[in-house]
């Protein structure tokens, strides 16, 4: 027997269960997602200030990693002797959580997780 394929929610799938939890209507849902995410555009954006967190259930940080230059090396195998130009990279802006070690989930005693285990 082959084991069922799970799928993560769709957007219209994650709006319908969240409007039915809270009892609001689904463009009012809709309306705190729009705010929510235009924030994040906000405060993780070139002029944002590289953080932003949701109370109680996420952090998420911007990491700058900065240009490197290529790496001088030889070629052993094929051209004994010869030397190689590694490849430069740019700049750039990462979105990532944090580490495992410092990522913090909501604690047992947090309001907003005892309400999602109750109503659950």
């Amino acid at each position: 027997m082959a084991a069922a394929t799970v799928k993560a929610p769709s957007k219209g799938e994650i709006l319908k269960t969240t409007s039915e939890e809270a009892g609001l209507s689904r463009k009012q849902v809709a309306a705190v997602f729009e705010s929510l995410a235009g924030q994040m555009r906000k405060n993780l954006g070139k002029k944002g200030i590289g953080t932003f967190t949701v109370l109680g259930l996420m952090r998420v940080n911007v990491h700058n990693k900065p240009a490197t230059k290529g790496a001088q090396g030889n070629q052993p195998l094929h051209w004994p002797g010869t030397d190689v130009q590694g490849q430069a990279r740019i700049a750039s802006r990462q979105d990532s959580p944090p580490s495992r070690a410092s990522r913090k989930w909501p604690s047992k005693n947090s309001p907003a997780l005892g309400r999602a285990m109750n109503n659950g």
